[in-house]
């Protein structure tokens, strides 16, 4: 709940780290819920994709004490301009995710980050909305920061744990072979943001069931190209909330985890970032440190051949 105090029952309670049964346990307590709703700490896709299968005070539709839920918009952090705001904690696409789950009621329980796992019915119901939200995008949004792009068509197969003993440049089997054995993938899902252990772990559930220290991990995805072409991608590791004084990547990085990028077998350099290894401080404005508000990674694409 709101910060301590001692409360009427004629108070209404913003929910905000506390469970809402424990509210819930007193008819009489008439509540707002905000719990996983601070779009300032989630990444731009994973925003849309927790709203949208969240579940607004842990209940399928309102009564005469659970009143709603609020989006919060919270960056403690300092920002250079108003719009910054807009760009670096995707107001409107949350907005519009929070707007259809409101209306909609139900949802699942917990904080989840990504669209769904292979063969999942949730895949195709956040297919349905995506679809409508990018004509939202098109339609009323378009001369807006709205950093959102399609991601319930992305498909990624994943492949771990490997045990690196804390050693993070330690090579494995896919980083080793140019024909991955696609059979030997721990799970495939789908998204455009994963995360594998969420940094409010267990409380919120991130794509693997039981995360384990010191070990590697690898995602693999297949991209068509009609031409020899450089196209444009949002390519971020560790996206910085804007509540907590995170320092910047180190120079020649892309995140402190050793993190890397290959497209047909090249590395991906990290960008050149305008404030490489800055410590963390509130009053510090991120610059380009999260994807969805820097120039997007240009990567040369081959043209697609059709086997024989």
């Amino acid at each position: 709940m709101g910060a301590g105090g001692e409360f009427t029952e004629s108070t209404i309670r913003q929910l905000w780290m506390e469970d809402a049964t424990k509210v819930s346990a007193n008819p009489k307590v008439k509540y707002i819920d905000s719990r996983h709703l601070y779009i300032n700490h989630m990444d731009p896709l994973e925003s849309v994709v927790s709203i949208f299968k969240g579940k607004i005070a842990n209940l399928d539709k309102g009564n005469d004490a659970a009143l709603g839920g609020t989006l919060c918009v919270w960056p403690d952090r300092r920002v250079n301009k108003p719009e910054d705001v807009f760009m670096q904690t995707s107001v409107y696409p949350a907005v519009l995710a929070f707007a259809e789950r409101s209306w909609r009621g139900g949802g699942q329980p917990d904080w989840l980050t990504y669209v769904g796992l292979d063969g999942s019915k949730e895949v195709n119901v956040f297919k349905e909305f995506e679809h409508r939200l990018i004509k939202h995008k098109n339609r009323y949004f378009s001369k807006m920061p709205f950093p959102y792009q399609p991601q319930a068509h992305l498909k990624w197969k994943f492949y771990g744990p490997f045990s690196n003993q804390g050693d993070l440049t330690k090579q494995f089997y896919p980083e080793e072979t140019n024909d991955i054995d696609t059979s030997k993938a721990a799970l495939t899902a789908f998204g455009g943001t994963f995360i594998l252990r969420h940094w409010w772990g267990p409380l919120v559930k991130g794509l693997l069931e039981k995360p384990e220290e010191n070990t590697t991990w690898y995602a693999t995805t297949k991209i068509w190209s009609d031409k020899d072409q450089l196209q444009n991608f949002w390519i971020g590791f560790n996206n910085i909330s804007r509540s907590y004084a995170s320092d910047s990547p180190n120079e020649g990085t892309w995140d402190n985890r050793k993190s890397q990028v290959l497209v047909n077998g090249k590395l991906i350099p990290p960008p050149q970032w305008k404030q490489a290894g800055a410590k963390g401080n509130l009053e510090l404005p991120l610059i380009d440190e999260g994807y969805e508000y820097r120039e997007p990674t240009k990567v040369h694409l081959k043209k697609a051949g059709i086997p024989s």
